[in-house]
């Protein structure tokens, strides 16, 4: 049988960033709070690209990173893994290393 499920969806209000750009979008920082403390999730699965994860390091968010390595070489401008705020340097413990065919999955503990 089949199981229907509600998804709840939180409604953050946009903020200026505190970036001094002007633009207006979510405060990482206080939507992980409201997260946390006005719905009570306790553990949350960001998947992004480098503002995003940038963005969620800087705030001191993140405490395991999984990342797909494939065989796939590209030049140019390429993003890091992290744009936007500076942060410092965090080092990151190997918790395991999957291979499936020639991509490797990584999971690391911050």
């Amino acid at each position: 049988p089949e199981t229907a499920t509600r998804l709840r969806v939180a409604r953050l209000p946009e903020v200026e960033l505190p970036d001094g750009s002007g633009e207006r979008g979510i405060d990482i920082a206080e939507a992980l709070r409201y997260l946390r403390h006005e719905r009570g999730i306790r553990a949350l699965l960001c998947e992004g690209g480098p503002h995003l994860h940038g963005q969620l390091q800087a705030a001191g968010a993140v405490d395991e990173l999984f990342m797909t390595v494939g065989p796939r070489l590209t030049g140019g401008g390429a993003p890091r893994l992290t744009e936007g705020p500076s942060f410092g340097p965090r080092d990151a413990q190997l918790a395991w290393l999957l291979r499936h065919d020639s991509e490797l999955l990584t999971r690391y503990i911050l």
